[in-house]
């Protein structure tokens, strides 16, 4: 399993060399999956196992085990003493057997104290399991030389791939961190939770990915599972568990008092109690949380007010080994802003409901749109909600670009929207500055290409121009309009959330990028406190600019998991989210995790522009990598297209970080020289030192020339990329066989910047991309392609034509074809076969 290859690989090496092998993980973590795998692995090599398993049943009959090895055997006991078996065993096996110890919690003493002795008379290696707070030191104590193998957790992107394989799917990432949360990144119980989710009609496949049916995942089917493992316990351990799981979250004295401090203590131990938040949490939850879940229809036997933190903290002595479980954080984060958007929602409603006027409907979409499930409610309220007056208002403006938001994110239906907004324009002329310059902000993000010119200012300064100004200021890299602008919105206190964005933003363009990350994350922490969604999928995009920048990997697979684990934000904003799953499906790529990779390119896709303002806004980056494959000039070409697209559209940000990101990757003269031509149109301090390094390498200067470059410039925050792009541009000169001037760049690299090229490097690859990858449903639209339109297929399928576009482009993108026809020919060529 893809989980445990490293894990694996550990072990089967460490055996060959002679080493004992103890596999330490928690129950139902895959200690069992692991060690059959390995075992696997040794018989494939010619090396016999002995496997000997633990079980409830043997547990407390002595002698159970070795019964069963002697039956296994085929050897019969002289005398029914221990050291008659040891010897029968030690007899019957050679000197080149592994022994496989499975649950060895559940064996019988004395078949554990047999299996000791024949590993120190016989000299056997052996390969063993090991509940997590369970260590069988007495009976079956550890022997030298042995390695002991943590069995690891899954993660996030971890759980989507494995959901991915169990479904035959992709599966929508919500869902996923739902699922994840729910178990804990524990395995058996995540793939439990998703079949029995399945299996009830919980779960259900749309246009071919899987989503959730309704607000609950839970499964009774589930519970003779999780009342297995409790069967497992003591008696007061099973009693702590259930009494928790009933009546947590609760103080730590409380527990303590409740249980006592050693019961307390063992539940930390076996991973089943863990921190409310953070390790330095006062109060303690059961874990996995799919335990409360369980027994939460059960009647409380106690049922009391809880204090956040403790009253008197020395009311309980300290807890050892208290360790928040395994995406606590997470879990609690998806059920903030799960639980403040439901409540929310549910208000909003009630008040259109009793109301519909265009407040109320504008406060209600402003939680409903780009949520499925509220589909039709949102077109109830659209159609039912009472019209303004004769002269609209500012309600009635807001409930307009609203419905404009659905038009364009939702139905992908600009033209409507358009209409709409020329409609309104022409009712009321006084509105037709604010309606245009909002309208073309939306159109934007969409994928529009920006106007040549800035709405011009009204008198006095409207929040809709001023942020229509300073958008396309924005994407055109002319910090100065932005800052005259800013200054014009600090007298307008509606306009106060702006200054979240723009002041890490602003930061970040003017090259101080380690600054703009810590004020993006603290920003990101307000935004959090307070469970606004927009504003932390915004600022979380710009940490991930910001991380990706300084080549801090492991940040941003945070910041995605968060993403993912909140959700979608309003319409308006799905190029930020989009954008986020795009980087995240680049690391995955150049990080082998190509079934992850997928997955998040499908939900960008389902969100995402083809060309967008900002780096990764826009698919046409990433099929470019996934296309490409290792062969460095047709990349460079189709980044040098990219860059241009973005350039013709008014993107010049998002050009020069384009072309940079692609220069970092692979390097190339054609997309080198669309980066000189973007860079020209705007002066952007971020990013002057990359684009000189840039222009010296694609003049080819030579290493001199560069090493004085390098020791009269100012780095600041640039060491990373600037280390990446010498590293690219050593490997095309290695490619073209000039091995010295290769060389002559990676010391100009670890000399001046610190650093040689290799740590998180990115570099093209070999990927697989053919018909067999193409999903049920891209299959379908895709040979319907050939003779119908996006609008004709979407009717005859029951989804969306922007639903339909998508598919089409990554089944075109899988299958390498250029039109829709040869696409068609492709897959029904394919289905014949």
């Amino acid at each position: 399993m893809f989980v445990f290859r490293q894990a694996i690989d550990e072990a089967f090496v460490a055996l060959q060399a002679g080493q004992n092998v103890r596999l330490s993980g928690k129950r139902l973590g895959g200690r069992t999956t692991l060690l059959s795998s390995v075992v696997t692995a040794l018989e494939a090599s010619s090396v016999p196992v002995l496997g000997v398993r633990g079980s409830l049943v043997g547990r407390d009959q002595a002698g159970y085990g070795v019964e069963q090895i002697r039956a296994n055997l085929g050897f019969t006991l002289r005398t029914k003493d221990a050291m008659s078996a040891v010897d029968g065993i030690a007899g019957a096996l050679g000197a080149n057997w592994v022994i496989a110890v499975d649950d060895p919690h559940l064996i019988d003493p004395l078949t554990l104290r047999v299996l000791s002795a024949v590993r120190n008379q016989a000299g056997l290696r052996f390969i063993s399991t090991e509940v997590v707070g369970r260590p069988q030191d007495r009976d079956f104590p550890a022997a030298w030389p042995e390695r002991l193998i943590r069995v690891p957790d899954l993660d996030l992107p971890a759980t989507g791939a494995l959901l991915h394989d169990l479904l035959g799917g992709p599966i929508d990432p919500l869902v996923a961190a739902r699922l994840y949360g729910k178990s804990g990144g524990i395995i058996g119980i995540l793939v439990a939770l998703a079949e029995a989710a399945r299996n009830d009609g919980l779960l259900e496949s749309v246009d071919g990915v899987w989503r959730g049916v309704s607000g609950s995942l839970w499964s009774p089917s589930v519970a003779a599972l999780l009342d297995g493992l409790l069967a497992e316990l003591d008696p007061a351990e099973s009693s702590l568990i259930r009494w928790l799981a009933e009546n947590g979250p609760v103080d730590v004295s409380q527990l303590v008092d409740a249980h006592g401090q050693d019961t307390v203590e063992r539940g930390l131990e076996l991973r089943y109690v863990s921190p409310a938040g953070s390790e330095n949490s006062m109060q303690l939850q059961v874990w996995p949380p799919v335990l409360a879940t369980r027994f939460e229809d059960i009647p409380r036997i106690v049922r009391q007010e809880r204090a956040a933190m403790l009253q008197d903290p020395s009311a309980a002595a300290p807890v050892r080994s208290a360790q928040p479980g395994l995406g606590n954080e997470l879990a609690l984060l998806a059920r903030s802003f799960r639980m403040h958007d439901a409540a929310a929602l549910e208000q909003a409603l009630a008040a259109w409901t009793s109301d519909p006027s265009p407040k109320n409907a504008s406060g209600y979409l402003s939680f409903a749109l780009g949520n499925r499930s509220e589909r039709r409610t949102v077109l109830r309220v659209l159609s039912e909600t009472t019209e303004g007056s004769a002269s609209p208002d500012l309600n009635d403006v807001d409930l307009l670009f609203r419905r404009a938001q659905w038009l364009i994110f939702d139905e992908n239906t600009p033209a409507l929207a358009q209409s709409l907004f020329a409609h309104h324009a022409a009712a009321h002329p006084g509105l037709a500055t604010t309606l245009d310059a909002g309208l073309t902000v939306l159109l934007v993000l969409h994928g529009d290409a920006a106007p040549a010119h800035y709405p011009a200012p009204t008198t006095p300064p409207t929040p809709v121009v001023q942020l229509s100004r300073m958008f396309l200021a924005l994407i055109a890299g002319d910090l100065s309009t932005w800052d005259d602008d800013l200054k014009t919105t600090a007298s307008m206190p509606q306009m106060d959330w702006l200054q979240d964005y723009a002041t890490p933003r602003i930061s970040y363009l003017r090259g101080s990028v380690s600054e703009a990350l810590e004020l993006a994350l603290q920003k990101r922490s307000l935004a959090k406190d307070r469970l606004d969604r927009s504003a932390f999928v915004v600022l979380s995009y710009l940490a991930v600019l910001c991380a990706h920048h300084l080549g801090d990997y492991a940040l941003i697979r945070r910041l995605l998991s968060e993403v993912t684990v909140i959700g979608r934000p309003r319409p308006v904003l799905d190029a930020f989210y989009g954008a986020i799953f795009v980087m995240g499906a680049m690391d995955a790529h150049f990080s082998g995790r190509h079934q992850v990779r997928e997955d998040m390119l499908l939900e960008a896709a389902s969100v995402s522009p083809e060309v967008g303002p900002f780096l990764g806004m826009g698919l046409d980056f990433t099929n470019a990598i996934l296309e490409a494959g290792s062969d460095a000039e047709r990349f460079d070409e189709a980044m040098a297209t990219a860059v241009a697209a973005r350039v013709k559209k008014g993107f010049i940000v998002g050009a020069i970080q384009t072309a940079l990101t692609a220069l970092t990757i692979s390097w190339g003269d054609h997309t080198a020289d669309q980066l000189a031509t973007a860079y020209g149109n705007g002066n952007l301090p971020l990013f002057t030192n990359a684009v000189a390094l840039c222009n010296a390498l694609r003049t080819n200067k030579s290493p001199q020339e560069l090493e004085q470059w390098a020791r009269n410039v100012h780095i600041g925050d640039d060491s990373h990329i600037l280390t990446q792009l010498l590293g690219s541009s050593a490997r095309r000169a290695e490619r073209e066989g000039d091995s010295g001037r290769s060389a002559a760049l990676l010391g100009v690299a670890a000399q001046f910047f610190g650093r040689a090229p290799g740590e998180n490097e990115l570099t093209l690859s070999d990927s697989a991309s053919q018909p067999d990858l193409v999903t049920k449903r891209e299959r379908q639209v895709g040979m319907l392609a050939g003779r119908l339109t996006n609008t004709e297929i979407a009717e005859r399928l029951g989804i969306s034509s922007r639903t339909v576009e998508n598919h089409i482009a990554n089944a075109r993108r899988k299958t390498h074809t250029a039109t829709r026809i040869e696409l068609a020919d492709v897959l029904l060529s394919h289905l014949t076969q």
